[in-house]
């Protein structure tokens, strides 16, 4: 069992402005953190999706640089839910993310500029 993960942040080689990348997260506690994706999350803001088809897991992981976010704004703060989703906010915030927890708009939660 797999979530996805997508990146876009500045380009380190300067020839474009930003570089992105997309790959497959394990959900196993043991094996999240063990993906060549994550070290390019340094200093981006990562919004982990609630997952639609499994309440209180994440879905996806979309990471930008902060100059993306300031035309839509960073979602309110909400708390992650414990187990799975903590163990992925803990791997991002290891590889140097600010992680924010986005739930499930269709399920009553809400999202928006905060």
């Amino acid at each position: 069992m797999t979530l996805g993960i997508g990146v876009i942040g500045p380009d380190p080689t300067g020839k474009t402005t930003h570089v992105s990348s997309f790959s497959r997260l394990s959900r196993d506690q043991d094996w999240m953190g063990l993906d060549g994706t994550l070290p390019k999350v340094r200093d981006l803001v990562a919004l982990v999706y609630e997952s639609e088809r499994a309440p209180g897991l994440p879905g996806w992981v979309l990471a930008l640089s902060a100059d993306i976010l300031q035309i839509s704004g960073i979602p309110p703060h909400h708390l992650f839910p414990e187990g799975q989703t903590t163990w992925l906010k803990e791997v991002l915030e290891f590889h140097g993310a600010t992680p924010y927890w986005v739930p499930d708009s269709a399920q009553g939660g809400t999202i928006g500029a905060g």
